[in-house]
């Protein structure tokens, strides 16, 4: 082994460009002196590369540059001085297990100083990639490890064939690839910001999620922002998915979750379709948040499962199609639109109403709902409130909660049925006196209470009223019904 230094100006394979009149071999390290520009004009195979401040190296974009080990401090690529990648090719490979710890450093990051096609394959091998490399089409990783130490873009595709793993803490150190992103080892974002063209996580492949937002902006050769065959683990970070194009996603992979879900196309006229549930068939689900923005999500008459909040935002449309969903809770802005599923839409928490209550579903003024002669149910433990300040009534509602209350305001339609289970000590009750429910056809109180704690005062229409069980409050107001029957229950 030895170090060979640039003896002046000239192309890489002329023996008189390098001091000791020879080219350097898979042996020795090349070093890029202080004044000298050397232009790659055949396929080399070096042991490492060091380009020297004052330096230039210029790729051959015909020919690849080969690195087979690792300098005395652990470099194979070394860039302090210039290097002008002219869509050249840099492979970083251990086949002959020469390298135990690489690493690799970028100069400055501008159209013709930077990385354009880094491939690194292998195993065994740690490469670090730090300070501000640019890589300017495809990095492929096969059978090493890379850590990425500062800002990495790929401006094309990214294969990880081994484990990539990103180690920023601040959004100011970050991975963009432009490109395809196709994981066939594991990809560790850590605190990384992530942005990929497309995400496609390959059997056998791992994403490790930052717990920052991973942002996709494209889809792939198969019309998927993400394909998931593999094994993706939130770390409780946000997917956003922001096309500029109608877009699916492809989930084969059982027990994964999303953490929060975010899907914001720039117009509601773009959809975002589901190509596989994310519900509870294989307990996959997002167990935080799905915020939908200027967008059309169509569930496509699968299940869709959602912990936490649901929100509308910005000429937003949710389409349930006949599929049955769970979400935390529902909040339809102004200007935004849920189509219900024609099966159930249950929600099981309560968030912060507009009024100040614990809304479970909230049809903002100006939102619109549109039933679909679906179901609505509410079935969680705290109270839940049911704010209808949009356009849109309810067909079937059902109350199935085993403790505390559900609140309606302002003036609530039922359409269809309104069934009622509570636990024995808590009602459905109005938000105040003067609210109004209407029900075109049965109401079934099953257990608990209606009309307690504040009692339906204003004149209100029942339908057939069938008491199985619990307590009917009858306020001052008018309640007309068109039948009644007592079979266990009180009214008083």
């Amino acid at each position: 082994m030895a170090n060979i230094t640039s003896a002046g100006t000239g192309n890489s394979n002329a023996g008189a460009t390098w001091t000791g009149g020879s080219v350097p071999t898979s042996s020795d390290n090349a070093i890029i002196q202080n004044g000298h520009t050397v232009t790659q004009n055949a396929a080399h195979t070096f042991k490492s590369l060091k380009v020297e401040s004052g330096g230039v190296w210029t790729a051959d974009g015909s020919n690849h540059l080969t690195l087979s080990g690792e300098d005395d401090n652990h470099f194979a690529f070394r860039i302090q001085g210039t290097y002008n990648h002219a869509n050249g090719t840099v492979v970083i490979n251990n086949g002959g297990g020469g390298i135990s710890h690489a690493a690799v450093q970028g100069g400055v990051a501008t159209s013709t100083t930077g990385l354009y096609d880094l491939t690194i394959s292998g195993g065994g091998t740690t490469c670090e990639i730090f300070n501000t490399t640019t890589i300017h089409r495809n990095m492929e990783a096969g059978g090493s490890e890379t850590v990425l130490r500062g800002a990495l873009t790929v401006n094309g595709s990214l294969t990880v064939g081994a484990t990539l793993t990103t180690i920023f803490s601040s959004t100011s150190h970050n991975l963009t690839v432009t490109g395809d992103a196709s994981v066939t080892g594991t990809l560790t974002g850590n605190a990384s910001a992530i942005s990929l063209g497309s995400l496609t996580i390959n059997s056998g492949g791992t994403y490790s999620a930052t717990s920052g937002t991973t942002t996709i902006t494209d889809e792939n050769s198969s019309n998927y922002a993400i394909q998931n065959n593999g094994t993706f683990t939130h770390n409780s970070g946000t997917v956003s998915i922001e096309t500029a194009d109608h877009t699916s996603m492809a989930w084969s992979s059982a027990n994964q979750r999303f953490n929060n879900l975010t899907i914001n196309l720039g117009a509601s006229a773009r959809s975002f379709t589901q190509a596989s549930g994310i519900g509870d068939t294989d307990n996959k689900y997002i167990e935080g948040a799905l915020q939908i923005i200027n967008s059309t999500y169509n569930v496509n008459n699968l299940e869709l499962r959602v912990d936490g909040d649901v929100t509308l935002s910005t000429n937003a449309v949710l389409n349930g199609a006949t599929g049955d969903v769970k979400f935390g809770t529902l909040k339809v802005e102004s200007g935004t639109t849920y189509n219900a599923t024609s099966g159930t839409t249950s929600l099981n928490a309560a968030g912060q109403g507009h009024s100040g209550n614990p809304s479970a579903m909230e049809i903002v003024s100006g939102g619109t709902f549109t039933h679909n002669n679906g179901t609505i149910k509410f079935n969680g433990i705290t109270d839940q409130d049911i704010e209808m300040d949009g356009t849109g009534n309810f067909y079937n509602l059902t109350l199935d909660k085993t403790n505390n209350d559900v609140i309606m305001h302002p003036n609530v339609t039922i359409e269809n049925n309104l069934d009622v289970t509570l636990a024995s000590d808590h009602t459905l009750r109005p938000a105040s006196t003067s609210n109004t429910v209407t029900v075109l056809n049965q109401t079934i109180l099953r257990a608990g209470q209606i009309g307690a704690t504040t009692a339906y005062d204003a004149n209100h229409n029942w339908g057939t009223l069938t008491i199985l069980g619990g307590t009917f409050i009858v306020g001052s107001g008018t309640n007309e019904v068109t039948a009644i029957r007592n079979v266990g229950g009180t009214i008083s």
